[in-house]
């Protein structure tokens, strides 16, 4: 069972029932349960009775799921704290719900459609099976297909970044791995790239794909020594369904070939 205060808490973060100025206000207490108790069709007791906190937790902990899956620092356990308000303050700044001004933190009805709709959204997003539900990658299922985290990180060494200066897309790891599956060893020659490092590279844009974590350059031994073998390989990575575009045998590519999603 929730303790009085953190029941109030709840009460007053969930559709604003709790409207006391202060804790402890037996009256609104009351009055906030009855309100809740009336929404939900539950007995109206006025007391937080077995199925009323039940139902207080449940609704919270769904809630921080939601909000946990939009990739806010939350723990789901059915208690509203600071870092649930500041979930759902951050999400009422970004998608501004009607209201959203007047109920700073509080989960209003707009509130509530607008967590719900971004969550249901982004939830049928397509995800591969080295992603978690949230949509981050999963370095243990990454390692499973023989590639580690350190073979995309950024090569300056860590004078100019921390070696990931930005995510790494899925869709490339993905192409990695359709490469890895048919040629066996794979060697990523260039994948992530910080600004300063990447305007120290010969040829490159200062556009590169490898600064978003899109590209990767790559060898593949007694397949890409040749330029016949580096055109099969092209060939292939157009066929998959993410390449946006490939290249090799330019001045600075040596054997290596170029992919970006």
């Amino acid at each position: 069972m929730l303790n009085r205060k953190q029941a109030e808490i709840n009460l007053r973060f969930f559709g604003y029932r709790y409207k006391g100025k202060k804790y402890g206000n037996d009256k609104e207490y009351e009055k906030a349960l009855l309100r809740l108790q009336k929404t939900y069709k539950l007995p109206q007791t006025g007391k937080l009775d077995k199925k009323t906190d039940s139902l207080l937790v449940k609704k919270i902990k769904d809630l921080e799921n939601m909000l946990y899956f939009l990739g806010h620092d939350v723990v789901v356990n059915g208690k509203f704290d600071k870092k649930d308000r500041a979930g759902v303050m951050a999400i009422q700044k970004k998608h501004k719900p009607k209201s959203y001004r007047k109920y700073k933190g509080i989960i209003d009805g707009p509130t509530w459609d607008t967590i719900k709709y971004y969550y249901k959204k982004k939830k049928n997003k397509k995800r591969y099976f080295f992603q978690f539900m949230n949509g981050s990658l999963n370095w243990s299922a990454v390692e499973r297909e023989h590639f580690k985290k350190g073979e995309f990180k950024c090569k300056c060494g860590g004078k100019y970044c921390n070696g990931y200066p930005e995510k790494i897309d899925p869709k490339i790891i993905y192409t990695a791995i359709k490469l890895r599956r048919k040629y066996g060893q794979v060697t990523i020659t260039s994948g992530l790239r910080c600004k300063k490092w990447n305007s120290m590279q010969t040829g490159s844009s200062s556009m590169s794909t490898h600064m978003k974590g899109k590209a990767i350059d790559f060898y593949i031994k007694g397949v890409t020594d040749t330029k016949s073998g580096r055109e099969k390989v092209k060939k292939y990575l157009n066929a998959l369904p993410h390449t946006k575009y490939t290249y090799s045998d330019t001045p600075n590519m040596g054997s290596a070939v170029h992919v970006n999603v």
